[in-house]
């Protein structure tokens, strides 16, 4: 079985109890293969910036022996609301080019495409973007 990734909008509540089932009554979109680190790594090539942990690092909210939640920090969605489609290319292309991706850009755009409307719609909504990854 492999990694299971999926971003979600929420409340912290949310985001602390959120397990992956669909029980939840959550905005998500299900990914795979991802962890906050590579969506670290995009928050410092949206902004223009080499990657730093310290940084660029997603807020941990809950975690499990086989699970991990982070929340987007409110900037860093601002900023992926702001991409436009050039902007989301440009990324893509940098994104792909990185060893924790290492996949053709048209791999990551639809996940780029997908984050920037979560992030609009969490804005939108009053709501947090998070990341849940498990085993």
């Amino acid at each position: 079985m492999g990694l299971q990734t999926d971003l979600f909008l929420g409340s912290i509540e949310d985001g602390q109890n959120y397990d992956g089932g669909t029980n939840m009554n959550v905005e998500r979109i299900q990914l795979g293969g991802l962890t906050n680190l590579e969506f670290e790594i995009l928050r410092a090539i949206v902004a223009g910036e080499s990657w730093e942990v310290q940084r660029h690092a997603l807020e941990q909210i809950a975690s499990t022996e086989e699970s991990w939640t982070f929340r987007f920090p409110p900037a860093y969605v601002k900023t992926l609301q702001a991409l436009d489609s050039e902007a989301m290319k440009r990324a893509a292309n940098a994104w792909a080019a990185t060893a924790e991706i290492a996949a053709p850009p048209s791999a990551v755009l639809p996940v780029i495409e997908s984050l920037v409307l979560l992030a609009k719609s969490a804005s939108a909504t009053g709501r947090d973007l998070f990341v849940w990854t498990a085993l």
